[in-house]
């Protein structure tokens, strides 16, 4: 069924709040103190310890130095996560403002995520913590991730509605 405006309207308010809410969790957690965020990663970890060592072992295989921790790969697998959402979100806000698919202001979100991505490394410096140029380069890859999961899923939505025909017998032919 096609989207009319006003539901378009009502899943871009939900969506740009979404994104409101994963900025602000994504800055916030950037506001933490060393201390309290390797906490907090801990307690992730040892939450999604089952499925994250998994996906650690894998990335060990696929080439990830050995020397990076678990708890460090928690740290930058959260990241990617967290900026996969925050892509999709940011893509998803594009589709339903501009009501194509594929639009030429994919760049203003590879911008808009990158900005951030920078942004939330230098939030960090302010709150005493390092901020690494590697750490940016795997924000903008969960971005980058995220927005080619949303155009996935808003193509295949799109190819699953069902189109109007044109009633005119002169737009058959």
């Amino acid at each position: 069924m096609p989207m009319n405006s006003r539901s378009r309207r009502t899943l871009l308010v939900i969506v740009v709040v979404a994104m409101v809410v994963t900025m602000a969790f994504i800055f916030g957690n950037s506001l933490q103190g060393s201390e309290a965020s390797w906490k907090t990663s801990n307690a992730v970890a040892n939450f999604l310890a089952p499925v994250l060592h998994g996906v650690h072992d894998l990335a060990l295989k696929a080439g990830v130095p050995a020397s990076l921790s678990y708890e460090a790969f928690v740290r930058k697998f959260a990241h990617f996560v967290e900026y996969g959402l925050l892509g999709f979100e940011c893509y998803a806000v594009t589709v339903l403002v501009v009501g194509r698919v594929a639009s030429p202001y994919v760049w203003a979100d590879l911008f808009i995520v990158l900005a951030l991505a920078v942004a939330d490394e230098f939030v960090q410096g302010l709150a005493a913590r390092s901020s690494l140029v590697s750490d940016v380069v795997i924000d903008f890859a969960g971005a980058c991730a995220g927005m080619v999961v949303a155009f996935i899923v808003a193509t295949l939505l799109t190819k699953a509605r069902p189109r109007k025909r044109d009633a005119r017998p002169e737009a058959r032919l």
